[in-house]
């Protein structure tokens, strides 16, 4: 059989569809050529398409808040004031928050805590260094507040790492942006010694 038939269209639904029971199914379903051709299809633009991806995709985001040096903080103290987390999710808004990793450029034993908002919480003034206190209208955007565990095994050099692992916090804001406070849980071992001593970092299995 000559090659050419095989790529002509009509004849190719002619033998997939026997006749008199129509090809309206078939041609639903649209035929591109490899030049584009198309009859009924829609081709893609370029973009952020993911086409037959079934699961998901992992991101980290990495932000770095200005905290306050020389400062004790304190009990339920907010750490580097409001955390905003650009790009955590697609446009699908929602995706499972994986791991969370704070690392500090100064030994600390006291504990710190990760709080998720569904959405920003824009009434409440997070300020650094003092203590967190929540606008009632920003209640219902609280989401799995996080204990971190402390790790202090490179502490010779001035570090200490705290983290959750395997948390899967399903989150669906709508947006592409993710909220969260730091909280002090006591009184910082030792005083931060610059603004960047602090880096916050998110792993999130995103939506598509």
């Amino acid at each position: 059989m000559a090659l050419s038939k095989f790529m002509d269209r009509d004849w190719l639904l002619g033998w997939l569809v026997p006749s008199g029971t129509g090809t309206a199914a078939i041609q639903a379903v649209s035929l591109v050529s490899p030049t584009g051709d198309t009859t009924t299809g829609v081709l893609l633009a370029a973009g952020n398409h993911n086409v037959g991806n079934v699961g998901g995709k992992t991101v980290s985001i990495t932000v770095t808040p200005p905290v306050t040096a020389s400062n004790a903080y304190g009990t339920n103290y907010v750490v580097g004031g409001l955390l905003t987390f650009a790009n955590a999710f697609t446009s699908t808004g929602s995706g499972l928050i994986q791991s969370v990793d704070v690392n500090i450029k100064k030994l600390e034993t006291s504990g710190f805590t990760l709080v998720f908002f569904s959405q920003m919480p824009g009434m409440t003034a997070w300020t650094d260094a003092a203590v967190a206190a929540i606008n009632a209208v920003d209640i219902p955007y609280v989401r799995c507040p996080t204990n971190l565990v402390g790790n202090n095994q490179l502490a010779a050099s001035g570090f200490s790492n705290y983290s959750a692992s395997n948390i899967a916090i399903a989150m669906a804001p709508g947006t592409t942006t993710l909220y969260a406070v730091l909280l002090a849980n006591a009184a910082l071992t030792n005083q931060f010694g610059s603004a960047s001593d602090v880096s916050v970092t998110i792993r999130v299995l995103q939506d598509v």
